[in-house]
């Protein structure tokens, strides 16, 4: 809203005036149009991230991790803790240890450019996370969600040269430079913390 001082001159000169104040009173500043822009853009995230935690939701139990939390997956305000704390918006977001995908969804949700998943355990999963990808992709409109689960992959059998060299490995992609790491700790064997350790070091 904007606040002008009432001014009561007669006939011509009060039409001037008028004119006066049209010119220099903008109906918005530069500042305020970062605001709704930065509103529209929280308001689409809260959207898209509601949107990819209901669709994960309607797949549990099914296949992959039991229940949420320490030892299933994480629960949603704790993955978006994660994946707000990393940025990933405008991001390469790769999950170690993905399980079925949430933290990958969630990515994706938050505005990731793309998303890889590395996975110890079988291919199974893999079915599992391109329906929900399916369904995301056709929720949010984003129909070249550009998210990739492996499954059967062991950590600690790939180069420790770094992530780059990981997922030219195991997808045949390059990840890019804009980079961030998400894994699942808990669930590793020592040889592959080390290996995580390693990789992460060269990042």
């Amino acid at each position: 809203s904007q606040v002008t001082t009432v001014i009561t001159p007669k006939g011509r000169k009060r039409e001037k005036v008028e004119e006066d104040l049209a010119i220099v009173t903008p109906t918005t500043s530069y500042d305020d149009e970062k605001k709704v822009k930065f509103q529209k853009l929280n308001e689409s995230n809260e959207d898209h991230w509601s949107i990819a935690m209901s669709i994960f939701t309607k797949f549990e139990p099914g296949l992959g991790h039991d229940g949420v939390g320490l030892y299933g997956t994480p629960t949603p305000a704790s993955a978006r803790k994660v994946l707000e704390r990393l940025s990933v918006s405008g991001c390469t977001h790769i999950d170690i240890g993905a399980a079925d995908g949430k933290m990958m969804l969630g990515a994706m949700a938050l505005g990731a450019e793309r998303s890889f998943g590395i996975e110890l355990a079988g291919n199974c999963l893999v079915t599992k996370f391109n329906a929900m990808k399916a369904k995301l992709a056709n929720a949010i409109g984003r129909h070249d969600l550009d998210t990739t689960l492996a499954c059967d992959t062991d950590i600690i059998n790939l180069s420790p040269e770094g992530v780059h060299q990981w997922i030219a490995h195991v997808f045949g992609r390059d990840p890019g430079n804009n980079i961030v790491l998400s894994a699942v700790w808990h669930g590793f064997t020592i040889d592959a913390k080390k290996s995580f350790a390693a990789c992460h070091c060269k990042c």
